[in-house]
């Protein structure tokens, strides 16, 4: 009986240091004898090019972007919104020749002054006009939208009540078409909306 006892209490020993010892097996395998202590092989450098940034692809820039003078650092009554971004109580006037580099978001009106450009979207309550030469690289989302001489929307457009373009004025561009809708369409023969235009009433001018 005894003898019995003491060969099952082996047995068990035996089986129980088995199953613990035997997990690490392959690691110290590994470890006495290493199968990748061979130097990793490098491509050779032949195989690598440097690229020039002439090389790089550029974002498109619109080509009748105009030139401006002053860069605005902040607008009167201006309180920050979102990234990069302005909300205006009232009225916003933009100086002539200016640039604001974010988005608008303004409970009045809009007036973008000769050759003044705005690079983000603008969501205005009331009207956006937009003096010539001036450009919106953004969406525009207002109540009316009135584009002056070679005036400019890059982005797409969303108007509730009338869009008037003035000669030269374009929303658009012919390598980035966007997307106009709004009750009506009035517009010069030398102004363009490349993209698609949705008009719910179906009335357009010329």
């Amino acid at each position: 009986m005894n003898l019995t006892h003491e060969l099952n209490t082996l047995l068990f020993v035996f089986v129980t240091l088995n199953l613990l010892i035997w997990p690490f097996y392959p690691a110290w395998r590994e470890w006495r004898h290493p199968s990748d202590a061979a130097a990793l092989t490098w491509l050779p450098a032949t195989k690598f090019a440097a690229t020039e940034a002439s090389d790089l692809p550029t974002a498109a820039v619109p080509a009748r972007t105009p030139r401006t003078s002053m860069v605005l650092a902040r607008l009167p009554n201006a309180q920050p919104w979102g990234m990069r971004g302005s909300r205006i109580e009232g009225d916003c006037h933009l100086p002539s020749s200016s640039y604001w580099p974010g988005s608008l978001v303004i409970t009045g009106s809009l007036f973008c002054g000769a050759h003044s450009v705005v690079e983000g979207d603008v969501k205005v309550y009331g009207d956006v006009h937009m003096s010539p030469g001036s450009a919106l690289l953004g969406a525009a989302f207002a109540s009316a939208l009135v584009l002056e001489e070679d005036a400019s929307v890059q982005g797409p457009v969303v108007i509730d009540g009338a869009v008037k373009l003035g000669s030269g004025a374009s929303i658009g561009s012919p390598d980035t078409p966007t997307s106009l809708r709004a009750k009506q369409l009035t517009r010069s023969d030398s102004a363009h909306v490349h993209g698609h235009v949705w008009l719910p009433e179906n009335r357009a001018g010329a």
